[in-house]
């Protein structure tokens, strides 16, 4: 039953319940017969204005809010009186921090209905803990506490906490209202240091947004200021959550550097580098780095991780072989190379044993000097050549007694007062102090043997000339090698064959990098070719063909090669080509090599990109007879150096200054700088052989 049926029901309820008390009055009027008629009209009066006044009561029912509502929600509010009267029915709505009314009416029906938006319009600025107070004819009716709010619940999360410079990041927003409905709003999005500030639409509570770091953004925290909002149709906002996160730049490896506090080691000592790595922002970085270094002709001696920035030291021993060596840092896809020396250091030390002064190469070179040896007022000269860690004994003599002996080379000095025995002074070379047959046993021995040989073949008519054929070369018995030694090797009589003849005279086509002890330091000349693009066109059909042109053009001049990494070498040493004039035809060697390359880039598509360095310079070289191969150690850059000039040549040949130096009286070359380097290019060969030939045959043609 609704309100206002209620209302009219009650009433005429009301009006019966008057008539009755009216009809029974009258009959009691009846029945007393009209005695007290005053004091009955004063009762019927009083009924009368009862009624009037007091026609019914004036209830108010209001219907229950939600319990949250936020700021732009749309609210009903429902009241329903029990009967309608004179008057105006009011309903407030009523807040921690203010009221507003809602209606002040007069009422025509029995159910009020009121719906508004909880925006500035209407409510103002209320917000907090509310109800909502209805008033009508005296009565008032109150309904429940609820909430109204600007809350938004809201969270940001980024894919990655730690990023590097350049990386993409993306970032999405979840945004629900305090009511439980999502946002449908706008999200703010500041990030200042990335140069990010732009507004993205949150659309059912989600905001989706990617972006890239810039690649110079320094290493560090950094925080990403998010708005979620939301506005009401004024454009005004209304509902609204600040967010703040954090994410993490890395340092990121952009360069690496060498630092070297001299371009020249010293032997016996520590060398020491740094490896400086330098982050997007140009400041240096703490991080692990790999190092490797490389000896002259590029083989791998150290490889190693270190810690960057700090030093690094490198023992340098006494006897590290002379030359250039590499140092190369590397991190990631950076790489940094540098170069310092070993140079030559020609040193001996003396040690002093009882009577005998023993004599040691501790440099990284064979030692030949003059030295001078004197046992107090006498001096003696001893012409020393000693190999690298060979050592000398001499005995020291003189009359009974004491005497300062003073040793001294013009660099490296010895003084020491020493005890000494003896008829005269002498310095005795103490592997001649015996005698020459005791020296020489074995060979007498063997000089022995060959002669009873000889009286045996003579006496069975063997023949002089038959037997001196197998006659083996006595000098090589006696020979001596550079540093002084004797060999006392010789080949056995009854196992000569023509093979070991020839053997004495090998001409090996290759050559081995090594460590040569016991070789000769041979002047030699180097042609480098290095490949540039080796990896791609080494799997070619003639990439072989090409390069078997090349290695048959460095044998064709007695020369040797070997191949090392994308390099092939070709060396012309004495001990092979048995002249000490290899600088000009390895000029020739590069010229034909140069020319053979650029023929192939003529025919085919494919093609080689390639630099021919020259160079001229010391290696210690040796003829293994098992290998038939060429050994050889660099010293100082001679390898390098050839190597350097054919990287920086393109498609061309290039001389090192020293090869030129040598050859320029028959090459005529054109000078340029590359890098730090004073190469040349040959435009013109005179060959000087070829006219004096021409000039020999000219003048017998017409000699009279």
């Amino acid at each position: 039953m609704s309100g206002e049926k209620y209302a009219k029901l009650h009433y005429t309820t009301h009006l019966l319940l008057s008539h009755k008390i009216y009809i029974h009055i009258l009959t009691i009027l009846n029945v007393q017969k009209m005695r007290k008629l005053p004091i009955l009209l004063l009762v019927l009066l009083a009924a009368s204005f009862i009624t009037v006044a007091h026609p019914v009561s004036a209830e108010i029912f209001l219907d229950q809010p939600n319990s949250i509502y936020n700021l732009g929600d749309d609210i009903t509010l429902s009241a329903t009186v029990d009967v309608i009267s004179d008057g105006y029915f009011n309903m407030d709505l009523l807040c921690e921090n203010g009221k507003v009314t809602i209606t002040h009416d007069i009422l025509t029906s029995t159910i009020i209905r009121k719906t508004f938006t909880l925006s500035s319009i209407f409510i103002n600025d209320l917000k907090g803990q509310c109800f909502v107070s209805a008033s009508y004819n005296g009565f008032n009716s109150q309904s429940q506490a609820f909430t109204i709010s600007d809350r938004v619940d809201a969270y940001a999360e980024l894919d990655k906490k730690e990023l590097n410079p350049s990386e993409a990041v993306d970032l999405r927003i979840d945004a629900t209202k305090a009511n439980g409905k999502p946002l449908q709003g706008f999200a703010s999005i500041s990030f200042g240091e990335a140069g990010v500030s732009l507004t993205v639409p949150v659309v059912n509570g989600i905001a989706e947004y990617n972006f890239s770091l810039p690649s110079d953004i320094a290493a560090g925290t950094y925080s990403i200021k998010i708005e979620v909002y939301e506005k009401d149709k004024q454009g005004n906002i209304i509902n609204k959550a600040n967010l703040e996160n954090n994410i993490a730049i890395k340092q990121e490896a952009r360069a690496i550097e060498i630092s070297i506090a001299d371009q020249e080691a010293k032997t016996g000592e520590d060398y020491k580098f740094k490896i400086i790595v330098y982050d997007q922002t140009n400041q240096t970085m703490s991080t692990q780095v790999a190092y490797s270094l490389y000896d002259g002709e590029d083989a791998q001696i150290v490889d190693r991780v270190v810690n960057s920035n700090e030093e690094i030291a490198i023992n340098i021993p006494l006897n590290e072989s002379p030359g250039y060596r590499t140092i190369i840092g590397k991190i990631g896809d950076f790489s940094s190379k540098r170069y310092f020396y070993i140079p030559e250091v020609e040193k001996i030390s003396f040690e002093v044993i009882n009577s005998t002064l023993k004599i040691t190469n501790v440099g990284n070179v064979p030692y030949r000097k003059n030295l001078e040896i004197g046992i107090g007022a006498n001096k003696k000269v001893i012409d020393l050549k000693l190999a690298v860690g060979q050592s000398m004994a001499y005995n020291l003599q003189a009359p009974d007694g004491n005497y300062e002996v003073a040793v001294t080379d013009g660099i490296e000095t010895f003084s020491s007062n020493i005890a000494l025995t003896g008829n005269a002074v002498r310095v005795v070379d103490v592997s001649q102090g015996a005698s020459v047959f005791n020296r020489y046993s074995l060979v007498w021995l063997f000089i022995i043997g060959v002669f009873g040989l000889f009286i045996y073949g003579v006496s069975k008519g063997l023949g002089k000339q038959r037997f001196m054929a197998y006659m083996p070369n006595l000098s090589r018995i006696f020979r001596r090698d550079k540093y002084g030694n004797t060999s006392s090797q010789a080949p056995a009589v009854s196992t000569i064959k023509s093979s070991d003849i020839v053997m004495g005279r090998i001409t090996p086509t290759q050559a081995e990098h090594s460590l040569v002890i016991k070789g000769n330091k041979e002047q030699c000349a180097i042609v480098a070719v290095k490949i540039k693009n080796k990896f791609k066109v080494e799997r070619s059909d003639y990439y072989k063909q090409v390069i078997d042109s090349i290695n048959s053009e460095i044998v064709s001049h007695k020369g040797t090669f070997y191949a090392a990494e994308d390099y092939i070498m070709g060396i012309l040493a004495p001990i092979a080509t048995k002249t000490f004039k290899n600088e000009i035809n390895a000029v020739k060697i590069a010229q034909s090599i140069n020319s053979i390359l650029n023929l192939h880039n003529t025919k085919f598509k494919d093609k080689i990109e390639f630099g021919i360095g020259v160079n001229s310079g010391d290696l210690v070289v040796e003829i293994d007879k098992q290998s038939k191969k060429m050994k050889f150690t660099s010293i100082g850059n001679t390898v390098t150096l050839a190597k350097k000039i054919a990287e920086s040549a393109s498609n061309s040949a290039l001389l090192s200054q020293p090869l030129f130096r040598k050859v320029s009286t028959t090459v005529k070359a054109k000078k340029s700088v590359r890098g730090d380097l004073d190469v040349y290019e040959v435009t013109s060969i005179v060959d000087r052989d070829d006219n004096a030939r021409f000039l020999s045959d000219f003048k017998a043609r017409n000699e009279y």
